[in-house]
């Protein structure tokens, strides 16, 4: 069963009612699976130096440790 990786609820389509949110197959999981919320690896201090566009492709995660 295709469930939302943030809250566990049963998805019939993309959409998560509970989170009312529409997920990418990224964010879709199985049996209630949800997401590992750690991270590879902390982000180097010099990285506050990126461009807006290389920070746009940073998780949520490494932007706050940043």
């Amino acid at each position: 069963m295709k469930t939302c990786a943030y809250c566990g609820t049963e998805l019939t389509s993309n959409y998560c009612s509970f989170c009312e949110m529409q997920h990418t197959d990224r964010y879709i999981l199985q049996d209630g699976e949800r997401l590992d919320n750690s991270i590879a690896y902390y982000p180097a201090q010099h990285d506050i130096f990126k461009s807006t566009p290389q920070l746009l492709r940073l998780e949520t995660m490494e932007l706050l440790c940043l």
